[in-house]
């Protein structure tokens, strides 16, 4: 009886084996019809589901500009800032001495989906959007007393927390 049992188990294990090894099937991919989803990613951007598992397409790898000219638009962690002019440009020029800093004050556009707002932000005066807080952390070129600097000619660097 113990030979029986013991010949019935080897002759299962051999035909498990033999199966799985040379009679494989070759795997066949069907087409897929993956639902219309689209998943917002961190630049603001848009993408949908591939292949056959459906899953969202990767994010583009965007390196996220945080300089801004007057009128130009750039989007950082899904909030568009656009500068649309100098409110205040009080600096003090690099190549006179003053007794105070001063400061720069620009109006900007923010933007998300349907939200928007309008504010003015200064050097070390930030403004809350939704819940962020959205920095001008400097502003390009200096100011010199000899030259003046004309709009188009700013850069904006901004940040958001």
């Amino acid at each position: 009886m113990k030979n029986l049992f013991f010949i019935l188990a080897a002759t299962i294990v051999v035909i498990v084996l033999v199966k799985n090894t040379f009679l494989k099937k070759e795997e066949t991919y069907e087409p897929v019809a993956c639902t219309m989803d689209a998943m917002m990613c961190p630049d603001g951007s848009y993408v949908g589901r591939i292949g056959p598992k459906c899953e969202f397409q990767k994010c583009p790898d965007i390196v996220v500009n945080t300089l801004a000219s007057i009128g130009q638009t750039i989007i950082i962690d899904g909030v568009s800032i656009t500068p649309t002019k100098i409110v205040e440009d009080s600096r003090c020029p690099t190549d006179v001495q003053c007794i105070q800093a001063g400061t720069v004050r620009v109006e900007v556009i923010l933007e998300k989906e349907s939200d928007k707002k309008v504010a003015t932000i200064g050097l070390s005066s930030p403004v809350t959007f939704l819940g962020k807080k959205v920095e001008l952390i400097s502003v390009t070129p200096d100011k010199n007393s000899k030259v003046t600097v004309k709009p188009e000619e700013y850069k904006f660097e901004f940040s958001i927390k």
